[in-house]
């Protein structure tokens, strides 16, 4: 989810875009200041902490920190004598100054955001949370509190949730004669791609990716993560111990099958670049996309030509009866052990961020995120989103949510799906079996990652 330089667009990307065109078109009409109003059961407010002083710095980029910003003065009004100062920088530096922080103790914000897949390499830097988030546990969004779990220790707060589905042109579904209810399995996806390229002589795909299996326009989200979640491996590369390599297991054989399936050239476009995908959109060519749930704004930035033609649907799963729900790569918030000013850290992250009216202002920021407090979600799923058809997407969203089994992330996963993407490439260009990729990609992660 880092965001690129040039054509490539991630998920970092959209959330600045947030503040335009995208963020009107997706919320248009949201009444946020009624939403404010509706917490009808009320979290008993602590008691202010006498005494706090000094100042509070915290670190994350651009797209992440509003609201962080716009809870400063609610926060200032109990603790007039402590000061917030927010520092933005690039998501990459942003990750690797949090890194070289807790390995060093030198220049330790009070807290920062991160994207929760480097959790894993961060943990030992970090405070327990476990604790002092307990009163609020049943507020969020199960899964969200999962992934800001390492080893039994709650260590972020949650921010975003992304849940998983996938998008489709209802008119060019209704055109070749496609039945959405229809397609309850990857082999059905496969099948509806081989009738459309069949019908347009190949010139129309169901799908569209880059040769490491990205999801075009979410760069760096690979399907086959989506694929290794849904049959059953929570950590996608390692087990729940965080001590043993998992890619190689039938399981994810399996996934990788799947992968070689909707990679075939007859039924998906391979090796676009954000700016191609873009415009075989637009000129029809590509009928649906796996979608998490920050992708509405991608479309709504870049597409807003097709309003209203797209709907949306669970993902299909790998096996009849099988899970049509996988999860991707939110953030969280965290207090590093070495902090300068800890108790204020956390009494500013529960203003900010562990209350509803804290994760409202993130939605309204974000132009339409999804939030991780259940009753912020609520806010939103009732709302028929006019691009969608009217369909309530964030119903959806939600549901899908709730679905998601334990997910995890371990001691190296970037590296890992660094890994994970080169050998993906050699099934995608057929140049190795699933099973002789997975092989190739579990040895090099042990090698390099100290895991058995």
């Amino acid at each position: 989810m880092k965001p690129q330089k040039n054509a490539r667009l991630s998920r970092r990307d959209f959330l600045r875009l947030s503040a335009g065109a995208a963020a009107a078109t997706l919320l248009a009409s949201h009444n946020l200041e009624g939403a404010f109003a509706q917490e009808s059961t009320p979290i008993p407010t602590p008691t202010p902490i006498p005494g706090l002083s000094g100042e509070i710095v915290l670190w994350g980029w651009k797209g992440g920190i509003e609201h962080f910003q716009a809870a400063i003065p609610e926060f200032q009004k109990l603790y007039p004598n402590v000061t917030v100062r927010i520092e933005e920088m690039s998501y990459e530096d942003t990750h690797t100054n949090v890194l070289a922080a807790i390995n060093t103790g030198v220049g330790v914000p009070d807290a920062t955001n991160f994207d929760v897949n480097h959790l894993g390499e961060f943990a030992e830097g970090l405070m327990d949370l476990t604790e002092k988030l307990q009163p609020y546990l049943h507020e969020f969004i199960p899964v969200s509190v999962k992934l800001a779990t390492y080893k039994g220790k709650i260590l972020g707060v949650p921010q975003d949730s992304q849940p998983v589905g996938m998008f489709y042109r209802s008119d060019l579904f209704e055109q070749y004669g496609l039945d959405a209810e229809q397609i309850t399995t990857y082999a059905d996806l496969v099948q509806a791609g081989k009738q459309v390229a069949e019908a347009s002589k190949g010139e129309v795909k169901m799908l569209a990716m880059d040769v490491g299996s990205k999801i075009c326009m979410g760069d760096p989200h690979l399907i086959i993560d989506l694929l290794l979640v849904q049959n059953g491996l929570g950590g996608t590369y390692f087990n729940r111990e965080d001590d043993k390599v998992v890619v190689d297991t039938p399981e994810a054989i399996e996934a990788m099958e799947v992968l070689k399936q909707l990679s075939d050239p007859d039924i998906c476009f391979l090796g676009m670049s954000d700016d191609a995908a873009i415009a075989a959109y637009g000129a029809d060519k590509i009928l649906a996309t796996v979608a998490p749930a920050w992708f509405p704004l991608a479309m709504t930035g870049n597409l807003p030509q097709l309003s209203g033609k797209w709907r949306m649907m669970r993902l299909p799963a790998i096996k009849p009866g099988g899970l049509r729900a996988s999860y991707q790569i939110p953030s969280v918030t965290a207090i590093p052990k070495d902090a300068p000013n800890p108790d204020a850290a956390w009494e500013f992250l529960r203003i900010a961020q562990v209350s509803l009216e804290g994760q409202l202002r993130f939605t309204e920021a974000t132009g339409g995120v999804m939030p991780t407090w259940k009753r912020a979600v609520e806010t939103l799923v009732e709302k028929p989103i006019e691009y969608f058809g009217g369909q309530k997407i964030y119903a959806l969203y939600a549901a899908i949510a709730e679905e998601v089994p334990d997910v995890w992330f371990g001691r190296g996963w970037p590296e890992a799906r660094s890994i994970m993407r080169k050998h993906t490439e050699t099934v995608i260009r057929r140049e190795k079996s699933p099973e002789e990729a997975c092989k190739a990609a579990a040895e090099e992660m042990r090698l390099k990652l100290n895991k058995g």
